[in-house]
């Protein structure tokens, strides 16, 4: 939700979205996307009406594997603007993948492919507390856990049914 409120808020994208209906779907709206395609009842490919018959700019995947060559096949990416496909990589599952897409690339037979590494960089995170602290980001709090309950707030987590960020508080209030 943060790359979508970053995406519409401060870049002033158009951002389209994929999510489960009910509460994804609202926090994918409510964090800026214009629209979300559920990916429950509709293959993401077949979002012709949402994204139109041209296609997308920009394609950021944080999920990867086989939605990554279903979104190439499809040709989501707008090729004449120069579409660019992003992958967050995030293990080595996705390395045969991303070797894949970047010799699409340099082959000339995809769009152009990057690579983000997710890794935390001071003046990355000082640039974000900026944009949190003036309101252009408000993360969004699924639940917040002591730390004594770090194995079920990850249990949470993996799940996949928290809508927004866990939080582990360490300390105790200095009250």
């Amino acid at each position: 939700h943060v790359a979508v409120q970053y995406a519409s808020r401060v870049l002033g994208l158009e951002v389209v979205g994929t999510a489960s209906p009910g509460a994804s779907t609202d926090l994918a709206i409510k964090s800026g996307a214009t629209a979300v395609v559920d990916y429950r009842s509709h293959k993401f490919e077949e979002a012709d009406a949402v994204v139109g018959q041209g296609g997308v700019d920009v394609i950021f995947d944080v999920i990867g594997f086989e939605y990554e060559s279903r979104a190439f096949n499809a040709r989501l990416l707008d090729r004449q603007k120069g579409g660019v496909y992003i992958n967050i990589f995030k293990d080595e599952h996705d390395l045969p993948r991303t070797f894949l897409g970047v010799a699409r690339w340099l082959l000339g037979l995809g769009p152009t492919y990057g690579l983000a590494a997710v890794l935390p960089e001071a003046a990355v995170m000082h640039e974000l507390a900026k944009l949190v602290e003036d309101g252009s980001l408000v993360p969004e709090i699924d639940s917040i856990w002591p730390l004594d309950q770090a194995a079920a707030a990850t249990e949470r987590l993996e799940t996949g049914h928290a809508h927004g960020k866990i939080i582990l508080k360490v300390a105790k209030d200095p009250l």
